[in-house]
């Protein structure tokens, strides 16, 4: 997808401010606030913005260490795979000559 200078604009403030208002946004940006809502939207239903979240300091949770694993499994078979990615909602899979591996980060 071809995004504009505007959309372009749009994303970097929202990845920024993600509870601006759209008032406060569509001022930003130097657009009026109905194309800017149309804007937001279409870019949300296109999946380029795919929701919004906060920022959490995890030092402040007590959780002061982020780990990065690597973890080989062995075997491909389906239910070996499967009891794998049970493990962690956080994952993402490649595959690597005849071995699955997944980059885990541990929080």
């Amino acid at each position: 997808m071809n995004l504009d200078k505007q959309e372009k604009s749009l994303i970097r403030v929202l990845q920024a401010q993600g509870r601006i208002s759209n008032v406060e946004l569509a001022e930003q940006i130097g657009i009026s606030e109905s194309p800017c809502y149309r804007r937001v939207k279409a870019l949300e239903e296109a999946g380029v913005i795919t929701g919004y979240g906060a920022k959490v300091d995890r030092r402040k949770l007590g959780l002061q260490v982020t780990a990065f694993i690597l973890v080989t499994v062995d075997s491909q078979d389906d239910q070996t795979l499967q009891d794998f990615l049970m493990l962690s909602p956080r994952r993402s899979l490649s595959l690597s000559a005849m071995r699955w591996q997944a980059p885990m980060i541990i929080c």
